[in-house]
């Protein structure tokens, strides 16, 4: 599924319910790491829930791995991980998850503690991101 495929999806929502639904039909879609690869994979501190993330360039693109133990952050986190496996290195220079989420409509219902990973998971893009200048 490409990022203009899930923009579709979500211009379609006429309501909340509907854009969860979407998030949790998302979720599904996010392949969970093996347990071994999830052991080794940073932990993000600040969210409610569980929530592990990891960025990388490999042949000339960045890739991310991303989960949580909640379903509708596994859902934002295949969103995200679209949105970045997509993006140059010079868009993830001013990536903004909190743009990202306004853009679908889904940040007004999201609590500040979830809010707060997914900012400390941007805080990891840009860092990891202006490092490879």
């Amino acid at each position: 599924m490409t990022f203009a495929e899930i923009e579709s999806l979500f211009a379609q929502c006429q309501s909340w319910e509907q854009r969860y639904r979407q998030l949790i039909l998302l979720a599904k879609q996010l392949a969970k790491p093996e347990a071994h690869i999830l052991a080794t994979l940073p932990l993000i501190e600040g969210c409610e829930s569980q929530l592990w993330f990891k960025l990388s360039y490999q042949e000339q693109q960045w890739h991310c791995i991303a989960y949580s133990d909640a379903r509708i952050l596994n859902g934002i986190l295949f969103i995200l991980q679209t949105a970045i496996n997509e993006a140059s290195t010079e868009k993830l220079r001013s990536f903004s998850i909190a743009a990202l989420l306004q853009q679908l409509k889904i940040d007004q219902r999201l609590s500040e503690t979830r809010l707060n990973g997914l900012k400390n998971i941007e805080k990891i893009i840009s860092k990891i991101v202006n490092q490879s200048l």
